[in-house]
C-alpha cells in the first residue's frame, strides 16, 4: 500500500488498531464468506505488530544514520 500525498499534499488517515477493533463491518448480500476471513480482532493484533516493527525500524535507521555521520 503506498501512501501518496492527497490533493491537497496530507498524507491519507492510517487506521489505528482501536478503529479496526470497533468499527461496524456491515454484512452485504453475495459478500465473502465471514468465517473464511480474518476477523476485525486479528487484523487489528497484526497491525499493531507492523506499527511496532516500523517504530523500531525508524529508531534502527536513525541510530544506523548518526554512527555513520559521526
Amino acid at each position: 500500500m503506498s501512501r501518496k500525498p492527497t490533493r491537497a499534499g496530507r498524507l491519507p488517515h492510517r487506521l489505528t488498531p482501536y478503529e479496526v477493533r470497533t468499527r461496524e463491518f456491515a454484512a452485504h448480500r453475495g459478500g465473502v464468506d465471514r468465517r473464511g476471513t480474518r476477523g476485525p480482532g486479528r487484523v487489528a493484533d497484526e497491525l499493531s505488530t507492523l506499527n511496532e516493527t516500523v517504530r523500531l525500524l525508524s529508531q534502527e535507521n536513525g541510530r544506523l544514520g548518526r554512527a555513520l555521520r559521526d
